[in-house]
């Protein structure tokens, strides 16, 4: 099995998990449909940046007084962290310290539009909400220990019915959370609810809130947390609302209504623009209030925000000052929770021309906004700290077209320096104790955070750095299909930030990408294309709309264009959520029907196209992305992209094609369909079959089926994945991958970007890997050719060479419960994999627990038929489990030879341990210098001579003795060292021996260091002159010309540590040239990553270096920098550091593949050139999730 499987790692789920599942509430009371959608373990491409690359919806400070954090979220999907550090003479600086995952798909589920930094029991968490993989969900998650991220969803599976979180806020002393949401019309539901949790170590819910808005999008506890304030849209349409809630009861005590005349509601998302609180008992709203200009120079929707808070005197800090429009009314009011009733009108002031200057009263003195500025700011843009009473807000000078960050203090404004910004500002942080200032910007070169430090009013950072924006993605606002000279087809794409010219090459820069091989990514060239003669007629935001019969279901589109197609009309449409296609051949509702619908941006639509033939339709989006979309079919088929049969009475499922709507939702042949909701109306049964076979594109299916007697659901909105997706860098590189997980890129992007895997789980089930550790398999340009070509993905994985298909099988467990306590000890598990494909024969069985093999079937080729069910029965001892959290792995296997596939599910469990003993380290370390038959092996491989391997090892055994034993992390197991002239020699027999040794005494709480210094190669030569054996062989002292006889194999290695049942560290040290592809085969140790952490000297073009200034290795130098056993670097520690207390494997591994380049470079330098200027020298972390479950320390 060891080649096969990477070759699933991602496309058949590296950590995945099962297929589409089912769960059922304690009260029987339904089936958890989010568990039902395949694509949620399906991997996702995304740019491994420092930096936002989409929106940034929201900022906070955390931290402590001497440890300040910032952290960012928003339609990206993580949240990244940042350190303020400050230098020797108190200059502060940003520094990144990593991001917290949630799970993710390829659109926009996993957007993060809410975050709140609370403490909870003395600890920093983070709240995240958003558009979450399950519907309601907030992740709460430890910011010391992300492995105890809490997930609050309703108790009831039947009451998350609210998808989207608008607003979180927390009152950490009584420890309430509040979660706002939008309603769901279509499901019955046009009120939106409010959740308030109680936190503790076991959060639960206290109240659901009914409000009388359609969106919570503003809520605010107050200050002693008796009350909650919710605004919005009143359902009714009527104006907005500010409602009043007693925590205690949950009761509503009072409603304020805030009207607004119709012109007014049409040019605004919500009335209400801002809330807060003044006091205990005073509440402040910001609304849109009277007449509304239509001005050609004035855009129709400005959304101002308001945040307001209170110094200690009382008074305001900074009320946010704004016009809504040229001749409208700003309107700021403040009202007392006792009587609904304004008590103060805190801003009056009718402004007819541009010429007006414009004053807000704030506290007790008044703001002044110079004539002829206009501003505007958006509503999540201000906030501030009470007990700081300070404040700071982003306004926007729609005149000049740039916006402006304001920051007070006690009252007093800051100077900020370079505050004025070229694009709209999305985020304001505050620190607590007023002393650093953030804002969020989305720009034309993309998403931007600044800080500021207060006290001096000085900017600090900006992020990205020049360096990181060179190379970065870049918002995509124009895009274009085009011909080149001699082409038969269309073949390039043109892309830009500014209008499009075709007859000049001046003025804003476009791009070109040619989407046919060879690829190339390079400026554009007008003199390259044949003119354009499509009679395609594009449509901005205003004529878009008009297209419409009602408001679309995605919102306001942005952009648009009308084609013909099979002689129909259509129109397709790019919204701020996804894209839809509308039939135009009448004037009605059902003329303009949706006939298609796709998900795939994780922002907003800004520009789309159509090829020549009008098959395929082309997107960009300010997420950076451009997407190709199929038009085949459209308007004539099943948009499920399914057929369906009535057969003795029932509606069964008859196919399914890959890759579609269908296909995604969990759709398989042989259902039989037990229950259809249609937008959450149940459909009657005699209209199941024409419900299912022409399903509305955009309308979400609901349906419930068995398949061998086992429940099931499926759960789909009808919509389509894109064929492929571009993301180009400014830099010149570019990665193009499809969403069957197959992708061709230029020589350095696939080191960019990374997999996003969804583990299964909501808390902790996501992880990211490098692109470039699985390309050898992953990065086919022929898989890419082909979906180029057909333009249809399934068809493309049939026609293309060297394809593998996707597996489809399901894998269950009996005698163990997922998330709960582990069985008796001794009691086995059952474990059954199921191949539903019968072109898909299971091929191998294999149970791990705790990165322990435990067993294995498999078939024989040559005795046994391909087997459709294979089973395998494990016995858990609790000697080999580890107290607190374990993790049991089924990888079923299918296919054979190098096109294998795996499918897994991941059972996570806990054991109470009755003691808890002292964990032991283990150390094999192999250094080899000598070589018995060096000469034989130097004419066959030209094995050059080596110096360092064996002082690495020795060295490398003492500073793990000094940091992890005598610094108290562990106790001491076995630490030996087999080098030349050492008690042992690194023979093959006494490298084996030794780990065999380790295998049988280590123990599930113990660790394992190895550490292989030598010569290794990816390849066996045959003596006889045959062909050569491919794999992985480290060469022992003993190893002759015969490699693959006698040298130490991966297979070996792969197989002793396998045993262990502890977590591992392999460090891999290898010196000859011509070693270097090895990372390739080491993917194969541990079976995808579930066995030993590897992290390798140097990458797959490159060597690994030693030089005699430091008499080591510089990789194992820098392993012991981040030991201490030689003086490490400070700032790359402060680099690596993750925030959480001591010093972990994590942080380890990472300094040590951020150092070692930095060594080569000092060390290329002056006298000290040596052979280290020859190339780079970058080590590769290639991460286990056996370390999921236990989380390695090394100590403070």
């Amino acid at each position: 099995m060891a080649r096969a499987r990477i070759y699933a790692a991602l496309l058949a789920v590296v950590a995945g998990l099962a297929g589409p599942s089912v769960s059922r509430a304690d009260d029987g009371g339904g089936i958890d449909v989010d568990a039902a959608r395949r694509e949620r373990t399906n991997p996702i491409l995304r740019p491994a940046s420092q930096t936002p690359t989409a929106r940034v919806t929201a900022l906070a400070f955390g931290g402590t007084e001497n440890d300040v954090r910032l952290y960012a979220a928003g339609e990206d999907k993580v949240v990244r962290v940042w350190a303020i550090e400050r230098d020797g003479q108190g200059a502060a600086t940003l520094a990144y310290r990593g991001h917290l995952l949630w799970p993710i798909y390829r659109d926009r589920i996993g957007a993060i539009m809410a975050m709140r930094v609370l403490r909870l029991d003395g600890r920093e968490h983070v709240a995240i909400g958003g558009i979450g993989v399950k519907t309601s969900q907030v992740n709460l998650i430890d910011v010391a220990d992300p492995d105890r991220t809490q997930v609050l969803l309703h108790p009831d599976v039947r009451e998350r019915r609210n998808q989207i979180v608008f607003s979180l806020d927390a009152h950490d002393a009584s420890g309430q959370l509040a979660v706002g949401y939008d309603a769901e019309p279509d499901l019955g539901q046009p009120n939106a609810r409010v959740l308030v949790w109680q936190l503790s170590s076991t959060p639960t819910l206290k109240h659901t809130l009914v409000t009388s808005v359609s969106r919570a999008r503003h809520l605010r506890l107050s200050p002693d947390g008796r009350q909650l304030a919710v605004a919005g849209n009143l359902v009714d349409g009527s104006g907005g609302a500010v409602e009043m809630f007693d925590t205690a009861s949950g009761k509503r005590t009072e409603i304020t209504k805030l009207a607004c005349d119709d012109r007014n509601t049409l040019i605004a998302d919500y009335v209400v623009r801002g809330l807060d609180w003044l006091d205990a008992t005073k509440w402040v709203a910001h609304t849109i209030a009277g007449d509304v200009a239509r001005g050609d120079d004035v855009s129709l929707t400005f959304r101002p925000g308001f945040r307001h808070k209170k110094n200690a005197g009382g008074d305001a800090t900074s009320v946010l000052a704004n016009r809504d429009t040229l001749n409208g009314v700003l309107d700021v009011r403040v009202y007392e929770t006792a009587t609904p009733k304004v008590i103060r009108l805190a801003a009056n002031k009718q402004v007819t021309s541009r010429a007006a200057a414009l004053e807000i009263k704030a506290g007790g003195g008044w703001i002044k906004f110079p004539a002829g500025h206009r501003y505007e700011t958006w509503p999540w843009i201000l906030a501030g700290d009470q007990n700081a009473a300070a404040t700071v807000r982003g306004v926007r000078d729609v005149f000049r077209g740039v916006s402006r960050v304001v920051a007070h203090r006690g009252g007093e404004k800051i100077s900020l320096t370079e505050s004025e910004l070229p694009g709209l500002i999305t985020a304001v942080a505050v620190e607590a104790r007023g002393r650093f200032v953030a804002a969020a910007s989305l720009e034309p070169s993309g998403p931007t955070v600044r800080v500021w430090d207060a006290a001096s009013s000085k900017r600090i950072a900006v992020v990205p750095t020049a360096e990181d924006a060179a190379r970065g993605t870049m918002p995509i606002n124009h895009v274009r299909i085009a011909t080149a000279k001699g082409a038969r087809s269309d073949s390039h794409v043109l892309f830009g930030v500014g209008a499009f010219d075709p007859s000049t090459t001046t003025g804003t820069p476009w791009q070109q990408f040619q989407i046919e091989y060879p690829r190339v990514l390079e400026p554009f060239a007008a003199k390259k294309f044949v003119a354009d003669t499509r009679a395609w007629r594009r449509l901005n935001a205003k004529e878009a709309a008009s297209t419409l019969p009602r408001s679309g279901a995605f919102g306001t589109p942005l952009c648009g264009i009308a084609f013909t197609l099979d002689r129909r009309q259509f129109v397709a449409l790019g919204y701020p959520a996804g894209i839809e296609v509308r039939a135009q051949n009448g004037s009605n509702d059902a003329d303009r029907a949706v006939v298609r619908k796709f998900y795939g941006h994780s922002a907003a639509v800004t520009s789309l196209d159509v090829s020549s033939e009008g098959d395929w339709l082309l997107s960009g989006s300010l997420d950076g992305t451009i997407c190709a979309w199929s038009l085949r079919g459209i308007g004539s088929g099943s948009e499920l992209g399914a057929k369906f049969a009535r057969r003795d009475g029932k509606v069964v499922v008859d196919s399914v094609t890959s890759f579609g709507p269908g296909w995604e939702g969990g759709f398989t042949a042989g259902q039989v369909i037990t229950s259809v909701k249609r937008a959450g109306n149940v459909v009657a049964p005699a209209a199941w079959l024409d419900a299912l076979a022409r399903p509305t594109p955009g309308v979400q299916l609901y349906v419930e089926a068995t398949l061998g007697g086992q429940p099931q659901a499926m759960i789909s909105p009808v919509a389509h994945d894109p064929l492929w997706t571009l993301y180009p860098q400014r830099d010149g590189n570019w990665i193009l991958w499809t969403p069957a997980g197959y992708f061709d890129s230029s020589p350095d992007a696939a080191s960019r970007f990374e997999w996003h895997v969804n583990l299964g789980n909501e808390a902790t089930g996501a992880r990211t890997f490098l692109a470039q550790d699985f390309r050898d398999h992953y990065r086919k340009r022929p898989v890419i050719d082909a979906i180029v070509r057909f333009r249809d993905v399934a068809k493309a994985l049939a026609e293309a060479p060297s394809r593998v298909p996707p597996a489809d099988v399901s894998i269950r467990a009996s005698g163990i419960v997922d998330g709960g306590a582990a069985p008796a000890d001794g009691a086995t598990v059952a474990v059954q994999a199921v191949s539903r494909d019968a072109r898909q024969p299971l091929a191998a069985l294999e149970v791990w627990l705790n990165g322990r093999r435990m067993t294995e079937a498999a078939r024989d080729a040559g005795k046994v038929k391909p087997a459709s069910t294979l089973s395998a029965e494990v016995a858990l001892p609790h000697a080999l489990l580890r107290p607190g959290a374990n993790m049991l792995v089924a990888v079923a296997e299918t296919g054979s030879g190098e096109e294998r596939l795996n499918t897994r599910r991941v059972i996570r469990f806990t054991h109470d341990a009755a003691s808890v003993e002292r964990p032991r380290l283990f150390y094999v370390g192999v250094g080899v210098t000598k070589l018995d038959a060096e000469p034989q092996l130097k004419r066959l491989l030209d094995v050059g001579e080596l110096k360092y391997e064996a002082l690495d090892a020795i060295a490398l055994e003492a500073g793990l003795r000094q940091r992890l034993v005598d610094g108290g992390a562990f106790a001491a197991g076995e630490l030996t060292t087999l080098a030349a002239g050492g008690a042992e020699e690194p023979t093959r027999a006494n490298i084996e021996g030794r780990l065999e040794a380790i295998a049988a005494a280590a123990g599930p709480q113990d660790f394992v260091v190895v550490m292989l210094a030598g010569h290794g190669f990816d390849e066996a030569p045959n003596p006889a002159g045959g062909d050569a054996t491919r794999g992985f062989f480290f060469v022992a002292k003993d190893t002759t010309s015969d490699l693959a006889a006698t040298a130490v194999t991966g297979r070996r290695i792969d197989d002793l540590l396998s045993r262990l049942p502890c977590p591992s560290l392999v460090l891999l040290d290898a010196c000859h040239s011509a070693a270097v592809r090895q990372e390739e085969q080491l993917l194969d140790l541990g079976g995808l990553q579930l066995g030993p952490q590897i992290v390798t000297a140097c990458g797959r073009q490159e060597t690994s270096k030693e030089h005699d200034a430091l008499k080591h290795g510089l990789f194992t130098y820098a392993a012991l920098e981040a030991l201490g056993a030689v003086a490490a670097k400070e700032e790359v520690m402060r680099a690596v550091d993750d925030g959480r207390a001591g010093w972990s494997l994590d942080e380890f591994c990472r300094y040590v593949k951020v150092r070692t380049p930095h060594l080569l470079a000092e060390l290329a330098t002056g006298e000290n050139r040596g052979d280290a200027t020859r190339d780079s020298q970058n080590p590769e972390i290639l991460s286990s999730l056996t370390f999921e479950a236990a989380r390695v320390m090394f100590g403070e």
